[in-house]
């Protein structure tokens, strides 16, 4: 029996809606669905789930639960990644021990202090099950939905892991969201998406061989389109493009919405994903609320629903049945897909299952300019961030903070190293890698002055310009 694993499987967002969307695929029936979680009991809730789908719909499929990674993986086709390391409690130290140096995110999960310390916690976890994946199903497919999405694939890359693409929603509502200011069917209109996750530009937007761009423009600049997504206007009335995921993610990524002041009031004084503080600490906390002992699995009766708009099901469906398939997904950039974007950076961008064989499609022109520098001040962070985690180096994760957009339109650099500190301090359970190393401590000037001579060259020159001057008074004086 084939096996899908799940890991990470106790994700209330993702793990029914991607069940119920794999359960109705008749290529997968007879399948064994191999969920694992350090909680079983929620894993018990789902296990009861998927067998009452398999008896109402007469599969021969079957589900087993396990809080062992390796079981769950090995001899597995495919594995999906879901996890979340810390749960709510680390959710909440990514938010509100920022906020108390005046750094304020809305989602905090791909930048700013809340993603990077993320990437800290998930980039060990991720490495490891890809070395276990090495040993215990050597030809499976990794397929992620774990953020941060940019990161996490470029150690997938770093890993040699080649059947991976990481996979994001991003691009489809982005193009519902389109398609509703145009007024016309999303089917009808073609798209173009390139950029990296979380800031991946809408470069064209046609019907029928026409430029809809012009018209997309006019309709959005309306002030009722602007309260509800103002980041994103701003973003396309001075970039010229449009780009994908909410307002709210985008203003973390970038360092001129979140500032203390009139900016924050101006872009940040709004509802949920649209740019409100803490939203995704919010949102997590309610979801643990309302099913922390209980088993909302219960009120299922094992009908299928209508698929979902996750793409994972129908990539896993085209790489075991070679049907086309053609979407959005992550990957490396090893090969110049985007090619003026580094070539050890994670991409988003068009890519089709053609004959069961993953095919990147290339982009043809250099992104604009403006988006690919946006693009970058992004990536060096996730490169470091990358770093960090791998090595366990508090200096390079300070590197990391220090360059990243937002942070660093709050904070100065002693600033960043104490936040730095605090945060490692308080989840250190989390990050082994640390072994609760600290970052160098901060120097007190006024402590630690001193009067000694240095040998600075602009003061050197103005030493011996002194000199000289003495010397000429001194000859006045002997004439």
């Amino acid at each position: 029996m084939k096996k899908l694993a799940f890991i990470g499987a106790g994700s209330f967002i993702f793990t029914k809606p991607l069940l119920n969307d794999l359960l109705s695929l008749k290529a997968l029936n007879g399948w064994e669905y191999s969920l694992m979680s350090p909680h079983l009991d929620s894993l018990s809730n789902y296990k009861n789930y998927i067998n009452k789908v398999i008896e109402k719909n007469n599969l021969s499929s079957r589900v087993t639960i396990t809080d062992s990674r390796k079981q769950a993986i090995e001899g597995a086709a495919f594995v999906i990644t879901l996890f979340g390391i810390g749960g709510i409690k680390a959710v909440e130290s990514d938010y509100k021990t920022p906020l108390s140096f005046g750094v304020d995110q809305c989602i905090g999960d791909t930048l700013a202090p809340g993603g990077i310390f993320r990437a800290q916690r998930s980039v060990p976890v991720f490495i490891n099950l890809i070395q276990d994946m090495k040993e215990l199903c050597p030809d499976a497919w990794l397929i992620n939905f774990v953020n941060p999405m940019a990161i996490l694939t470029m150690a997938a890359e770093k890993m040699g892991w080649d059947k991976y693409i990481g996979l994001c929603s991003g691009v489809d509502i982005t193009k519902k969201l389109i398609s509703a200011v145009l007024d016309k069917p999303v089917d009808s209109l073609k798209f173009l998406f390139a950029g990296i996750n979380h800031m991946t530009w809408a470069l064209k937007i046609e019907q029928n061989g026409l430029d809809l761009y012009p018209d997309f423009r006019k309709r959005f600049s309306d002030p009722g389109y602007f309260s509800r997504d103002r980041v994103r206007f701003e973003i396309l009335q001075n970039f010229g493009y449009f780009v994908t995921e909410s307002s709210g993610h985008l203003s973390d990524l970038l360092p001129w919405f979140r500032r203390s002041g009139k900016t924050y009031n101006r872009y940040c004084k709004v509802s949920g994903y649209s740019g409100a503080s803490g939203t995704y600490n919010r949102l997590c906390k309610l979801i643990s609320n309302k099913t922390e002992n209980v088993d909302l699995m219960q009120f299922e009766d094992g009908s299928l629903k209508p698929p979902g708009n996750y793409q994972g099901p129908e990539v896993i469906e085209a790489l075991i049945t070679g049907k086309y398939w053609k979407g959005y997904g992550n990957i490396s950039n090893k090969d110049g897909w985007i090619s003026n974007l580094p070539a050890q950076s994670a991409v988003e961008l068009s890519c089709e299952i053609i004959e069961k064989n993953l095919s990147p499609v290339k982009l043809k022109e250099e992104l604009p300019l403006p988006l690919a520098a946006l693009n970058r001040t992004n990536i060096i962070v996730q490169e470091l961030c990358l770093n960090a985690a791998l090595e366990g180096n508090p200096e390079t994760l300070i590197a990391a903070l220090a360059l990243d957009p937002l942070t660093s339109s709050v904070l100065d650099l002693p600033e960043i190293r104490k936040l730095t500190a605090k945060m490692l301090q308080e989840q250190a359970d989390w990050l082994p890698q640390y072994n609760n190393k600290k970052p160098a401590k901060i120097i007190d000037i006024g402590k630690n002055s001193t009067k000694e001579y240095l040998p600075i060259p602009k003061e050197s020159i103005l030493k011996e310009l002194w000199e000289y001057e003495q010397k000429i008074k001194d000859s006045n004086k002997t004439e």
